[in-house]
């Protein structure tokens, strides 16, 4: 039932060619594009980015206190720094499980559908290159991992949602 509904949404772009290798390499990069924009969108509006700015900048200078109080020797001023990036360290970890935990489920049901649509064990897409757990050749999810990782950076400058 689940799977019908998302054929009806997504199926559209696994025919906009002629050739089904094509409708697949295509199919897969715009669902991970379009998934990755997903999430951009729930942590734009879970996550409080002002903070993490600063939560960021917090712990850069903390880094580099660090690196004067090891270079003095001064163990009691290093393990205070230490336990106040920790503090702050999962305070920002806090900040990205938000929404991490809203985009999951959404991720797993897309994911899910795909093995469902998407028959086993054949190649999408050989590269030029060998990655080292996927080879040369990609099939339905290793292709969309490259694309994901790919493209989310790009959509995260786009959206200015880096941190």
């Amino acid at each position: 039932m689940v799977f019908e509904a998302f054929d009806k949404v997504f199926g559209i772009f696994f025919k906009l060619s002629s050739n089904e290798h094509i409708n697949y390499v295509l199919g897969i990069f715009i669902i991970a594009f379009l998934v990755s924009i997903l999430i951009n969108i729930i942590t734009a509006y879970t996550m409080d980015l002002k903070k993490m700015r600063s939560m960021k900048e917090k712990l850069k200078k903390l880094q580099e206190q660090m690196k004067e109080a090891h270079k003095s020797k001064n163990t009691k001023k290093l393990q205070k720094l230490q336990m106040e990036m920790l503090s702050i360290q999962r305070e920002m970890f806090k900040q990205s499980f938000k929404p991490m935990l809203i985009s999951f489920l959404p991720i797993i049901a897309i994911l899910s559908w795909l093995s469902w649509k998407i028959p086993k064990n054949i190649s999408i897409v050989e590269l030029p290159f060998n990655l080292p757990i996927f080879g040369n050749n990609l099939g339905w999810f290793g292709w969309y991992i490259f694309v994901s990782i790919a493209v989310s950076p790009i959509i995260k400058k786009i959206m200015k949602l880096e941190y």
